[in-house]
Parts: C-alpha cells; structure tokens; sequence
C-alpha cells in the first residue's frame, strides 16, 4: 500500500507500474492462499515470470524519468520500497518449505511416549491413573500438532490470514 501510494503520488508517469503492482500483488496472493480467483480486468501477470515479477516492477520504476527534484526523491522512494518488497518476498519463499526435521519429530515423539509410558509404570490400575494417561496423552498430542501447524503458515488449521492482504488489494484497486 506504501508502495502504491508513492507511485500515486509519483503521478501519471507511474501509472502502468501501479497497474503492474495490482496485477502482481493479486496474482501472488491468489498463489500463496490457492483461494478463489480475483477478476482483474481479465489481465494477469505473465505466469512464466514466477517469483521475478518483483524485479519486473523495479525495472518499471527505474525507467521513470524525474522531472524535478521531488519527482527524484520520490523515484528513490520507490525503487527502496520495491527492494523492502523483494526482501519480503524472498523471505516468504525460503519460510514455505517445512523447517522442522523428521528426525527431531520421531525423537520427540519417542521421549514423549517413554513420559506417558512411565507415567503409569509403577502405579496401581485404576480409573484416575487412566485419566491422567489420556490427560497427558492429549496434551502431548495437541503441543506436536500445534508446533507442525505453526510451522506451515499459509496452510492447514492453523494459518495467518489473507485478510489484510485482501483489503490490500482493496486499496490497490480503488
């Protein structure tokens, strides 16, 4: 939004690059969320460009030509912003993959059943030592799924919002 509104500022000249923002900006967040489509005039940003549509922009915006000082400030503005926007990018796509390893996940899950096995090793059978077994076996079982669902932001149960992004494209269309 920072970035759109900059290139408002900017003035005509900066028109196809906000054109080109909104289109790469909706085609994005349609990829990352895989929900429904968003109409934008029937155009797209080339699907062939993959994650370099970012690049694509800031070439757009150091062929402005500034016409005063402020213009000048403003295109240095924006191609700063444009690399704040790259970084992010970059970002997000190192952090899809999981990071938890599988090997750390079996050891967890074996120490966490050697704790529940113990629990009731020495214990008498009856109806509280059972219920404390299902306590911690549910509580054990909702701590692995919690961290396997936090390290998979943009999919699952558990998943950030494309909501602010949405009204983002809100804002870019207006």
């Amino acid at each position: 939004m920072l970035l759109d509104r900059n290139l408002r500022q900017y003035g005509a000249a900066a028109d196809p690059a906000r054109d080109y923002l909104r289109r790469l900006v909706t085609s994005r967040a349609n990829l990352t969320w895989m929900e429904k489509e968003i109409s934008v005039e029937n155009k797209s940003v080339p699907s062939d460009r993959g994650v370099f549509g970012i690049e694509e922009l800031q070439d757009m915006l150091r062929a402005l030509i500034p016409e005063d000082e402020a213009h000048r400030l403003l295109k240095a503005r924006l191609i700063q912003l444009s690399e704040d926007l790259a970084n992010a990018r970059w970002l997000l796509i190192e952090q899809v993959d999981r990071t938890i390893p599988m090997p750390f996940l079996v050891v967890l899950v074996v120490w966490l059943a050697a704790i529940a096995g113990s629990l009731s090793l020495f214990a008498p059978r009856n109806g509280t030592v059972m219920a404390v077994n299902v306590v911690c076996a549910l509580s054990f079982a909702s701590a692995i799924f919690l961290i396997l669902e936090m390290d998979s932001p943009f999919a699952g149960l558990l998943r950030i919002s494309d909501t602010p992004l949405r009204n983002a494209i809100n804002y870019l269309n207006c």
